[in-house]
């Protein structure tokens, strides 16, 4: 019978980074339940401040970004990409992806969710490539020198972990964006358990500020407390009141639907005090009215305040893509590229390069090819732009040398076929 002992708890999920540091965590194996794979990369510089705080015994809070959505160069890492931060200090070393099965996902497909979330890393395609295995009951690879496995709860039992592996749950791992529970909570303490697996501290985190779990559903922490036997402790420095921008973010990732008086209410009493993060997520509300002309503005306006609103030109890009305003999207999904270290900027890359194609731009479009393909070489989409480009161009060779890069990565890809 296991004793009472705690999970630690966190607002959002970049929090525990620092928790996970003081602790300790040593090349550990993590459990780690999440509806997402907070796996974005990190550039060079803001690595090397973490690994500097870390290696120096400095509190690694200081470096976690104060507004989950902000978008500069203030903090190095944020509840997107701290797992790649956790590589700066060798705290994991095998990160064991329970993902969400509201109905049975095969193992192949399970497969190809990993594949397309690291093909969008820039700059480790071939670790990725040379690394990559759909094994019978998972699927991973490695990035930056850390195994990557996605699995899923009702196969966790055939993987033969170690007992002592660090837990980690994002509560949002209960729940998906039509507001149904898709795990019980009963379903996951009670796999674990029969793995003996938990006798450790648990960390917990709500994510209810960044939007991916309405305020309603926090009992979910007191439940898989009560569960296991624990109690609570918050380590949190953000208060759970405390949601920055709680009910926008619920809006845009619920992609909820949004009326005028809703867009205005929400500036006022959310987003005036946030300065250029507060404009970038004006701009997404604004896409969500089709107002395009607003979105625009509002990206501008946070450009001016200091915020790079990636998000919002991607988004821009993808309303003007979505009317076949080529042109436009072109511009925007070029704005959106940044120094190409974002997944969002990784996905505007390879759309720059198909608006080019579907523009007739094909020598234009074979060049931002080329760029994609040398940061992002997994992206398949961008091998079948190639070979159309080239095409186009009487370069016929070339398109054919395209289709068979593309050929041979399906056949790494999905490697039953």
């Amino acid at each position: 019978m296991m004793g009472k002992r705690t999970i630690y708890t966190f607002e959002e999920h970049g929090e525990v980074l620092a928790h996970w540091h003081e602790t300790g965590y040593d090349n550990e194996t993590l459990i780690y339940f999440d509806r997402h794979l907070d796996l974005k990369k990190i550039e060079k510089a803001q690595m090397r401040r973490i690994r500097e705080q870390g290696l120096n015994r400095k509190d690694l809070r200081l470096l976690n970004r104060d507004i989950p959505f902000r978008d500069d160069d203030l903090f190095a890492y944020g509840l997107d990409n701290f797992l790649y931060a956790t590589t700066a200090l060798n705290l994991v070393k095998r990160v064991i992806w329970v993902y969400p099965e509201p109905k049975p996902v095969s193992v192949a497909a399970l497969g190809h969710v990993l594949w397309d979330l690291l093909s969008l890393v820039p700059g480790h395609g071939e670790e990725v490539k040379n690394t990559f295995k759909v094994n019978p009951h998972s699927a991973s690879a490695q990035v930056a020198g850390m195994q990557v496995e996605i699995t899923t709860l009702r196969r966790i039992h055939k993987l033969g972990l170690d007992p002592d592996a660090k837990i980690d749950i994002d509560l949002d791992y209960f729940y998906e964006e039509k507001g149904q529970i898709v795990h019980g909570v009963d379903e996951v303490v009670e796999t674990l358990r029969r793995e003996g697996m938990g006798n450790g501290e648990p960390t917990m985190t709500y994510s209810i500020s960044s939007g991916f779990l309405p305020r309603s559903c926090r009992w979910l922490g007191e439940a898989v407390a009560n569960k296991w036997g624990c109690t609570l402790r918050s380590l949190s420095r953000r208060r759970s009141s405390q949601g920055h921008a709680e009910q926008s973010m619920s809006v845009i990732a619920g992609k909820r639907s949004v009326d005028r008086a809703l867009f205005q209410r929400l500036c006022q009493d959310e987003l005036q005090p946030l300065e250029g993060p507060g404009w970038s997520l004006r701009a997404l509300l604004a896409l969500a009215l089709s107002d395009i002309a607003e979105a625009e503005r509002c990206y501008q306006r946070a450009v001016e305040l200091g915020d790079r609103a990636t998000w919002a030109a991607y988004s821009i890009g993808l309303f003007h893509m979505g009317r076949k305003q080529y042109e436009q999207a072109i511009q925007w999904f070029s704005r959106a590229e940044g120094q190409l270290v974002d997944t969002i900027q990784a996905h505007s890359l390879s759309l720059r390069a198909l608006c080019e194609c579907k523009s007739g731009q094909f020598e234009r479009s074979l060049r931002t090819v080329e760029r994609c393909l040398k940061e992002l070489p997994l992206r398949l989409e961008a091998y079948k732009v190639g070979a159309v480009a080239a095409g186009e161009l009487g370069m016929l060779s070339e398109a054919e040398k395209f289709r068979e890069l593309e050929k041979e990565l399906c056949g790494v890809r999905n490697p039953e076929h």
